[in-house]
């Protein structure tokens, strides 16, 4: 008997066989068999299941990782539990490794882990595509850094570069985003001009500007969007000009890096 509580939705098909399922308030013994690599991220904690002949239980805010061809059970729901399911292929996550420079399929190394990265990227992806106003950009970003923490689960770990051929690398990605930063760019594009791949050039991009690519193409967008807005354009025209999905896109954004929204700042 379902639950009047429970509210649960699948977003199928999102990017190259990718799909999430997003539950809130679940009481639900849920079954399930995977030909992906799934993650299942949550911050309640307390429920138990059964995965590869074990039983496994969460103490704290944890995600659950498991391989394709595998099959999993919910053992026990103490209270109503949120969480969000990442669905990835295998030949996505097989192509990222390589990428990275390992050549054999990716085992991990466990079933659940406390690495709030990962868990922390798996629900902000959920939430971005709920609220359907991401940039391609920003959604590529957060994927590649869900690749990066799950191939960090791996027996084998990715291999590092040189930190100059790094930083050369955040360079040409800085300059070409300062120059496009009204145009929808893509991690791939992005990639190909630094000539590092998208997990290690995510990586040392937020490690040295301090914002993944995609964050560092809101705040290019914003500062310029302040002097549109001395000019006297609208913010249905800015918007349309720098690249944001519509007005509500580009107001969200201003308000939360100007603490101010665009009518508030241009009055002054």
């Amino acid at each position: 008997m379902s639950d009047p509580r429970e509210k649960v939705r699948w977003y199928p098909a999102l990017h190259a066989g990718w799909d999430i399922l997003i539950a809130r308030q679940t009481y639900h013994l849920w079954a399930a068999y995977h030909e992906t690599y799934s993650v299942c991220a949550s911050n309640d904690y307390g429920q138990s299941w059964a995965y590869r002949g074990r039983v496994h239980s969460s103490s704290r805010p944890s995600a659950m990782v498991m391989e394709p061809g595998e099959f999993h059970r919910t053992l026990s729901m103490p209270k109503g539990v949120s969480f969000t399911v990442l669905n990835i292929p295998l030949d996505e996550v097989e192509r990222t490794a390589r990428e990275c420079g390992l050549h054999a399929t990716p085992h991990l190394r466990h079933a659940v882990t406390e690495d709030t990265g990962l868990t922390t990227a798996v629900l902000a992806l959920g939430d971005a595509i709920e609220r359907g106003v991401s940039t391609p950009l920003a959604l590529e970003t957060i994927r590649t850094r869900i690749l990066g923490y799950l191939l960090n689960q791996a027996e084998q770990a990715p291999s590092t570069l040189p930190a100059r051929r790094e930083q050369r690398a955040v360079a040409r990605a800085k300059s070409y985003l300062q120059e496009y930063f009204a145009m929808p760019v893509t991690l791939d594009e992005l990639s190909k001009i630094a000539e590092l791949d998208r997990y290690r050039l995510v990586r040392a991009f937020t490690r040295d500007i301090g914002l993944p690519p995609h964050a560092y193409q809101i705040h290019l967008r914003i500062e310029r969007s302040r002097h549109l807005l001395w000019s006297g354009l609208t913010g249905v025209q800015i918007a349309s000009q720098l690249g944001f999905v519509d007005q509500s896109h580009f107001i969200r954004h201003f308000k939360r890096i100007m603490r101010a929204t665009p009518r508030q700042y241009r009055r002054g």
